[in-house]
């Protein structure tokens, strides 16, 4: 791609990011990709290029939205918290005080704060499901609420890759009488102007990237020996992030991949669905932790309380990635982070699949998204590349 293709914004304090992003293509294989920096409540970088559908050559436009797998999570997370603040839920009662049917078969007295922080023993679930049951969710709740705990409550954690979304989707839809993907549209995506969505209207479907795994060699070899070997050694992981082969994500040498399709797109799935473009990532977290065109999302004592360090340490199976250590606060990921680079010991965000990430910076006023539609595995330095141009240019300000 020349430098012609890459359009929109960069303040010339940030030239160093615009630069990057177009390194990314040059150096990373990237197809479609957009990247947006709030600073002080307003954009410094907003910048999209390359392609948004490699079968049709459809260009990336200013408000493309992508995919972004497990970025959601932050997003669901941001949303808990901000019920929380309103009074709505309480995050220290037990999840059955909103959803009784959830204390069935040995799992009562469970916080709600264990459902962001991956610790309800519910990371996978026996059974079988068909997309379209997953899509339509209720027999995948039934399935959560007969589940016996994987492991004993409290003595461990894993990643719910995708149960998490309905187990927070369920308690917030008891709690308020309305689906998630209501309660996120109104309470966070109207009134900061998002294009971010937990299941695609049909009026935006045309709209989406497309997501492209690409050729292996495009992956990390190692990185793909890796998840192949974790996941032939023990298959909970798979289970987690497939719900046992009913949505299918590409992971070491499998290329299958669900998630374009337009009953996925339409779906809610909080912890795996959320279809976002870059500026609404970077606006939403901007909303944390500074004014946002008059827009606070939450103050600062609800955000430290977010942010701070809630669990550490290994999950409890792997899911074949690099080994680091794993820091989060409440539901959100904390620094480091595997898939990309966090600005410093004040940020929180969420990664997701196949390289998206956003996140916000307390000390640095900072919210920044970054979507692609070029998945890969392994090593990927492309959010790392960007926000390490970030950090560059705000270092004469926080240092």
């Amino acid at each position: 791609m020349t430098p012609d293709q890459v359009h929109g914004y960069t303040d010339p304090r940030f030239a160093e990011v615009a630069d990057a992003f177009r390194e990314n293509w040059a150096q990373s294989h990237e197809l479609g990709a957009a990247v947006c920096v709030y600073q002080d409540g307003r954009p410094v970088v907003d910048l999209w290029g390359g392609v948004a559908d490699i079968g049709t050559g459809r260009p990336w436009r200013e408000h493309t939205p992508a995919l972004s797998f497990s970025v959601g999570k932050g997003l669901s997370a941001l949303l808990v918290h901000l019920l929380a603040a309103r009074g709505v839920l309480d995050l220290d009662a037990p999840i059955e005080h909103y959803w009784p049917e959830f204390a069935d078969s040995g799992k009562a007295g469970m916080p709600v704060m264990w459902a962001l922080t991956h610790r309800t023993a519910v990371a996978y679930i026996d059974g079988s499901f068909t997309l379209a049951e997953v899509c339509e969710g209720s027999a995948v709740v039934r399935a959560i609420e007969a589940q016996s705990p994987n492991w004993m409550p409290g003595t461990a954690y894993a990643y719910h890759a995708v149960t998490q979304g309905f187990v927070l989707g369920e308690i917030v839809r008891r709690a308020t009488g309305k689906t998630f993907a209501e309660v996120f549209r109104e309470s966070i995506a109207e009134p900061l102007g998002l294009r971010s969505w937990f299941g695609v209207p049909d009026s935006v479907l045309a709209e989406v990237a497309v997501l492209d795994v690409g050729p292996l060699e495009w992956s990390d070899p190692e990185a793909i020996h890796a998840v192949d070997a974790a996941m032939a050694a023990d298959d909970r992981a798979w289970r987690a992030l497939t719900l046992n082969g009913a949505i299918r994500l590409p992971m070491g040498s499998r290329r299958d991949l669900d998630y374009n399709e337009e009953i996925v797109l339409r779906a809610q799935l909080p912890a795996s669905g959320l279809v976002t473009t870059a500026h609404s990532l970077a606006r939403v977290y901007s909303s944390t932790v500074a004014e946002t065109d008059g827009f606070r999302l939450l103050d600062d004592a609800h955000i430290r309380r977010a942010s701070r360090l809630t669990i550490a340490g290994d999950h409890l199976f792997s899911f074949g990635t690099p080994q680091v250590e794993e820091r989060w606060g409440e539901g959100l990921r904390l620094p480091p982070v595997a898939a990309g680079s966090l600005l410093g010991p004040t940020s929180f965000g969420h990664s997701g699949a196949g390289g998206a990430i956003g996140f916000a910076d307390i000390d640095a006023r900072v919210g920044f998204g970054y979507v692609t539609n070029r998945m890969s595995i392994g090593a990927d330095d492309r959010a790392r590349r960007l926000v390490t141009a970030v950090a560059a240019a705000l270092e004469p300000v926080t240092r």
